[in-house]
Protein backbone atom coordinates (compact mmCIF):
# COMPACT_ATOMS: atom_id res chain seq x y z
CA UNK A 1 0.00 0.00 0.00
CA UNK A 2 2.82 2.40 0.83
CA UNK A 3 4.35 1.65 -2.54
CA UNK A 4 1.13 2.60 -4.24
CA UNK A 5 0.91 5.85 -2.31
CA UNK A 6 4.53 6.68 -3.14
CA UNK A 7 3.96 5.90 -6.80
CA UNK A 8 0.83 8.02 -6.77
CA UNK A 9 2.70 10.90 -5.12
CA UNK A 10 5.53 10.53 -7.64
CA UNK A 11 3.08 10.67 -10.52
CA UNK A 12 1.34 13.70 -9.04
CA UNK A 13 4.71 15.41 -8.65
CA UNK A 14 5.71 14.55 -12.23
CA UNK A 15 2.36 15.84 -13.43
CA UNK A 16 2.90 19.12 -11.58
CA UNK A 17 6.43 19.38 -12.98
CA UNK A 18 5.16 18.66 -16.49
CA UNK A 19 2.38 21.21 -16.16
CA UNK A 20 4.86 23.80 -14.90
CA UNK A 21 7.21 23.03 -17.78
CA UNK A 22 4.31 23.30 -20.21
CA UNK A 23 3.32 26.67 -18.74
CA UNK A 24 6.92 27.90 -18.95
CA UNK A 25 7.16 26.77 -22.56
CA UNK A 26 3.87 28.43 -23.37
CA UNK A 27 5.08 31.73 -21.90
CA UNK A 28 8.36 31.43 -23.75
CA UNK A 29 6.50 30.74 -26.98
CA UNK A 30 4.34 33.83 -26.41
CA UNK A 31 7.44 35.98 -25.87
CA UNK A 32 9.16 34.53 -28.95
CA UNK A 33 6.04 35.01 -31.07
CA UNK A 34 5.88 38.62 -29.96
CA UNK A 35 9.56 39.12 -30.85
CA UNK A 36 9.03 37.52 -34.25
CA UNK A 37 6.06 39.80 -34.92
CA UNK A 38 8.13 42.84 -33.98
CA UNK A 39 10.93 41.69 -36.30
CA UNK A 40 8.43 41.22 -39.12
CA UNK A 41 7.14 44.72 -38.57
CA UNK A 42 10.69 46.06 -38.51
CA UNK A 43 11.49 44.28 -41.77
CA UNK A 44 8.29 45.59 -43.36
CA UNK A 45 9.21 49.13 -42.35
CA UNK A 46 12.68 48.71 -43.84
CA UNK A 47 11.17 47.36 -47.07
CA UNK A 48 8.85 50.38 -47.25
CA UNK A 49 11.82 52.72 -46.77
CA UNK A 50 13.80 50.88 -49.46
CA UNK A 51 10.88 51.11 -51.87
CA UNK A 52 10.48 54.81 -51.13
CA UNK A 53 14.19 55.42 -51.72
CA UNK A 54 14.11 53.42 -54.96
CA UNK A 55 11.18 55.51 -56.15
CA UNK A 56 13.07 58.69 -55.27
CA UNK A 57 16.13 57.38 -57.06
CA UNK A 58 14.07 56.65 -60.18
CA UNK A 59 12.65 60.16 -60.06
CA UNK A 60 16.15 61.62 -59.73
CA UNK A 61 17.42 59.50 -62.61
CA UNK A 62 14.50 60.70 -64.74
CA UNK A 63 15.28 64.30 -63.80
CA UNK A 64 18.93 63.89 -64.68
CA UNK A 65 18.05 62.27 -68.00
CA UNK A 66 15.51 65.01 -68.75
CA UNK A 67 18.05 67.68 -67.81
CA UNK A 68 20.52 66.14 -70.24
CA UNK A 69 17.91 66.24 -73.00
CA UNK A 70 17.01 69.83 -72.14
CA UNK A 71 20.67 70.86 -72.24
CA UNK A 72 21.12 69.12 -75.58
CA UNK A 73 18.03 70.80 -77.05
CA UNK A 74 19.06 74.20 -75.70
CA UNK A 75 22.49 73.80 -77.33
CA UNK A 76 20.86 72.85 -80.60
CA UNK A 77 18.59 75.89 -80.38
CA UNK A 78 21.57 78.11 -79.61
CA UNK A 79 23.42 76.75 -82.63
CA UNK A 80 20.35 77.28 -84.76
CA UNK A 81 20.12 80.88 -83.55
CA UNK A 82 23.78 81.43 -84.46
CA UNK A 83 23.19 80.01 -87.94
CA UNK A 84 20.19 82.30 -88.39
CA UNK A 85 22.29 85.31 -87.32
CA UNK A 86 25.02 84.35 -89.76
CA UNK A 87 22.44 83.99 -92.51
CA UNK A 88 20.96 87.38 -91.67
CA UNK A 89 24.38 88.98 -91.77
CA UNK A 90 25.09 87.24 -95.06
CA UNK A 91 21.78 88.42 -96.50
CA UNK A 92 22.45 92.03 -95.44
CA UNK A 93 25.74 91.97 -97.27
CA UNK A 94 24.12 90.93 -100.52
Amino acid sequence: MTDLIEEYNDRVERLKTTEKSLEDLSQEQTVLTSKINHKHQYINNINKKITKKKNRQEILVDLVENKSIIIMVSRLLWNLLMIIRILLVFLEIY
